[in-house]
């Protein structure tokens, strides 16, 4: 049911007319710092999740959203540098980190529309599950480009292989 969350159109989204850019591997390593905190705080919401209760479901998820939320916004702020710096060598086809950190922005919306609604609570630690998963993949495939990004500053040889699964896991 939800796995179109996981095709997300991711590239196309960073501007191709703009080929410079003065990114610094601190910059990479900054946006890269972020995605890992972000999986850290999805790892903590989901030990949270499997001790969670029906009346302890909606503050642990708020917890967790507002941890990912500030994660993401400030990763956000990185994004379009690491995509020109994508298209200044030679990748215009693969600068989609602004579009995967504004994925994780949609996932984590439509998250937090339906965490914790079912009457059911198993329904929704599926749904916490579900979000995980969607986000892991995310996060994986940003993690790959912004390792992309690196080498490619330290080397001035850039390659850029690292490609979106069609499906969830």
């Amino acid at each position: 049911m939800y796995r179109w969350l996981c095709s997300l159109p991711l590239l196309a989204c960073a501007d191709p007319q703009r080929t410079t850019s003065d990114v610094t591997t601190d910059q990479a390593a900054a946006y890269r710092a972020q995605l890992m905190q972000l999986e850290t705080v999805a790892a903590q919401y989901d030990r949270a999740m499997a001790k969670a209760s029906a009346t302890t479901c909606i503050p642990v998820h708020r917890t967790y959203d507002r941890s990912a939320r500030d994660i993401i916004t400030r990763a956000d702020e990185l994004d379009a540098e690491l995509d020109a710096a994508v298209i200044a060598h030679g990748g215009s086809p693969y600068a989609d980190v602004a579009c995967t950190t504004a994925a994780l922005m949609v996932e984590l919306d439509y998250h937090g529309a339906v965490a914790c609604q079912e009457l059911a609570f198993e329904d929704n630690v599926a749904e916490a599950t579900r979000h995980l998963l969607v986000l892991g993949t995310q996060v994986d495939h940003a993690l790959g480009r912004t390792a992309e990004i690196v080498a490619g500053l330290a080397t001035e040889s850039a390659t850029w292989t690292w490609t979106l699964p069609t499906s969830c896991p």
